[in-house]
């Protein structure tokens, strides 16, 4: 067919390759705009709502320094699975999960320009494999500014600066049992 079709088949290739960039350029664009959408007006993230978090449980996929430490195994063999839930009570948000050894509760409190505050967490004591990844974990929930939900995604950020930082990223889970 190209021996048919010289003229035909050249053009055609010359058509997909001035197309090449413009595809890029579309890709890039539609993530722009993914992006944008969970910014607020000032052009900074803003957290979802209460009503976005509220009945949900997350197991991490990514904790911010968690290269080249003990990570505890995804399922849940061990001291159980590492996960972070909320739950709307008469006090606000609670928010319950494990952190690898431990168990941690706390509150969630979102402020009125889009920033949320975690409360002080009470944390058991139990010693663990995973003291390294725990303390990232913590400190990680500690130092979010702004909670995004994306779908069965939740990623946290340290919005410090304007920067945006990912803190850490979960993906939707099942409330562990017996938690």
């Amino acid at each position: 067919m190209r021996a048919l079709f010289p003229l035909h088949f050249n053009m055609i290739q010359h058509i997909r390759n001035l197309m090449k960039p413009a595809k890029s350029f579309i890709l890039a664009a539609a993530a722009a705009l993914a992006l944008a959408g969970c910014q607020s007006g000032s052009g900074k993230l803003a957290s979802s709502s209460p009503a976005d978090l509220n009945g949900t449980a997350w197991a991490p996929v990514y904790v911010k320094g968690q290269e080249n430490i003990a990570v505890p195994p995804a399922d849940g063999s061990g001291f159980g699975k590492v996960f972070i839930s909320f739950k709307e009570s008469e006090k606000g948000m609670r928010v319950h999960g494990m952190s690898g050894n431990n168990l941690f509760n706390g509150g969630l409190n979102f402020e009125s320009d889009g920033e949320v505050e975690f409360t002080p967490m009470a944390v058991t004591m139990r010693m663990g494999p995973y003291p390294e990844y725990e303390s990232r974990f913590l400190k990680a929930i500690d130092s979010t500014d702004i909670i995004v939900r994306d779908g069965d995604t939740l990623m946290f950020y340290d919005e410090e600066d304007g920067g945006g930082e990912l803190l850490m990223k979960f993906s939707r889970t099942e409330m562990p049992e017996g938690r």
